[in-house]
């Protein structure tokens, strides 16, 4: 009786373990895959290092090419341009009033976005500050003026990142510069009489800034 006994219980524990460990194989099945989604989903929002993104600017126009370094930091390169023309002729009497300009601006600098990888937060404090540079062409009747600037840019603002691949952000910018003017005007009436042409330098400085700018980045 004794050793019928033990040996049932021996098959009791026999079984039992084997349960324990099929009850904890099917937890690891089942937690494993679960922990690697939640892990994809949570670092699915900020861009890898080495991500290159383009982004543009809706309403005010421009765009600016990125490179991430890290989640957290990318360099920017940026370029926009305007032309504009309006066309008077002279007529009865009145001079030529036709006017055009033409104007770039491009920068390099640095921007960050706040938060690590894999918190999962779509919502980024951003801010950056580089170089800028600027030409600009006017032309007014028979006068002409071209203006170049350099300085550096700070800029601030938010980010929402949709996914990894797609953002719309609202950002200000503050900017600082130092620059050259010369005005030509190619001739001018003075009482009755024709100035030759004359050449006018001289320097300026600006602060401007822009509160908000509307930014759409797709990266890739």
């Amino acid at each position: 009786m004794q050793v019928a006994e033990r040996s049932n219980n021996l098959h009791s524990t026999h079984l039992m373990l084997r349960f324990t460990r099929v009850a904890v194989f099917s937890m690891l099945v089942g937690v494993v895959p679960a922990y690697t989604t939640s892990a994809q989903a949570t670092d699915s929002l900020l861009p890898r290092s080495g991500t290159w993104a383009a982004e543009a600017s809706v309403i005010s126009g421009g765009g600016s090419l990125l490179y991430f370094t890290s989640p957290r930091g990318a360099w920017l390169v940026g370029l926009s341009a305007g032309i504009n023309h309006s066309n008077r002729p002279a007529t009865l009497g009145l001079p030529d009033n036709s006017a055009s300009s033409t104007n770039f601006q491009a920068q390099l600098g640095h921007r960050w976005y706040s938060g690590a990888a894999g918190d999962g937060e779509h919502l980024r404090a951003t801010y950056g500050a580089g170089l800028i540079g600027a030409f600009a062409r006017t032309t007014f009747a028979d006068q002409s003026d071209r203006t170049w600037s350099a300085g550096g840019y700070g800029e601030i603002g938010a980010t929402w990142f949709f996914t990894r691949h797609l953002s719309l952000g609202a950002i200000g910018q503050l900017t600082a510069t130092r620059g050259y003017t010369r005005q030509i005007i190619d001739a001018q009436v003075v009482g009755g009489g024709v100035v030759a042409l004359q050449t006018l330098n001289s320097t300026t400085w600006g602060i401007n800034a822009n509160l908000v700018r509307v930014l759409a980045g797709v990266y890739f």
